[in-house]
C-alpha cells in the first residue's frame, strides 16, 4: 500500500535559502513537484509572482518542510489524508501559516502557492 505524501512543501534557490520562497501545502505532495516542476520549468505557472521568482533561481530545489500524519484514509492500493474532514483542512493550513510566519522572521520572502489535492 501506497501513503501519499501530505503537508506543506517548498521551493527555493540552495544558492539563497533565505531569498523568496513558494511556500503551499498538498496532500499528494510528490505529484504537487511533478506538476510543479514541469510547469515552472515551461515557464507556465498561472502564478506569475512565484514563476518569476523560480525563473530567477540559480539552483532551485524543492524540499517537504513538514508532513501531516493524522486522519488517513484507505481507497484501493493507496493511503491518503482525508481532505473530506475540515479539521484536516484545518492543522494543514495551520502548518502552512507556521512555516510562513518562520520562514519571514529569519528574513525571506514568501510566496504562498494556492491549495494542491
Amino acid at each position: 500500500m501506497k501513503r501519499l505524501i501530505a503537508g506543506v512543501y517548498r521551493v527555493f534557490d540552495s544558492k539563497n535559502e533565505l531569498g523568496t520562497n513558494l511556500l503551499g501545502y498538498s496532500f499528494n505532495i510528490e505529484g504537487t513537484f511533478k506538476r510543479l516542476r514541469h510547469e515552472l520549468t515551461l515557464n507556465a505557472n498561472p502564478n506569475k509572482a512565484a514563476q518569476a521568482a523560480y525563473s530567477a533561481f540559480e539552483e532551485p530545489k524543492m524540499e517537504v518542510l513538514e508532513e501531516y500524519c493524522d486522519n488517513f484514509i484507505t481507497v484501493g492500493n493507496f493511503e491518503y489524508a482525508d481532505v473530506n474532514n475540515p479539521a484536516v483542512i484545518q492543522t494543514v493550513e495551520a502548518m502552512l501559516n507556521t512555516w510562513a510566519d518562520r520562514l519571514k522572521s529569519k528574513g525571506a520572502a514568501v510566496i504562498l502557492l494556492q491549495y494542491d489535492v
